[in-house]
Order: structure tokens, then C-alpha cells, then sequence
């Protein structure tokens, strides 16, 4: 029995996604795992792929997916920056 998602779905888990893995990127940081600059590659190096597999594809998602995790490497450089002491 095939488990079918509606587009909706897809949309809600996709957001849980990527609320679970900045949650996952805020923590790496906060316990020292990951520094500052680790986590802006990550999500940098995040954004290139999707815009590159959205290239080759043709498709607007994906796009659309790289500028949701470019406004999260800016609000997490910005957030960064409120928190600095001084």
C-alpha cells in the first residue's frame, strides 16, 4: 500500500525539516561543536546545492528552497551579531 502525501503535506514537512535542522545547527553552536563561521559554510554551502540542483532541474522549488536558507544563514549572522557581548 503506497502512502500518498499531498502537496501540503510535502510544504509542512519540508518546513519541519528545516526547523529540526536549524534547531539542530542553533545547538551545534551554542554547545561549541560547530563555531560561527561553521555553521554560515554550512547553511552557504546548503543554499549553492539547491540552486545548482534547481538549475539542472528547471524548477522553482528549489530556488525558492535556497532563498528560504539564505534568509536563515542572514537572520542567524544577524542574530550572531545582537549576542555578541560589547
Amino acid at each position: 500500500m503506497d502512502v500518498v502525501i499531498s502537496s501540503s503535506e510535502t510544504r509542512s514537512l519540508s518546513l519541519a525539516a528545516l526547523y529540526i535542522c536549524q534547531s539542530l545547527l542553533l545547538e551545534l553552536e551554542e554547545t561549541g561543536k560547530v563555531d560561527h563561521e561553521g555553521v554560515q559554510g554550512l547553511l552557504k554551502d546548503a543554499a549553492a546545492a539547491l540552486r545548482q540542483s534547481g538549475a539542472a532541474a528547471s524548477q522553482s522549488q528549489w530556488m525558492e528552497a535556497s532563498r528560504i536558507v539564505d534568509a536563515m544563514r542572514l537572520r542567524h549572522d544577524r542574530l550572531s551579531f545582537l549576542n555578541t557581548p560589547g
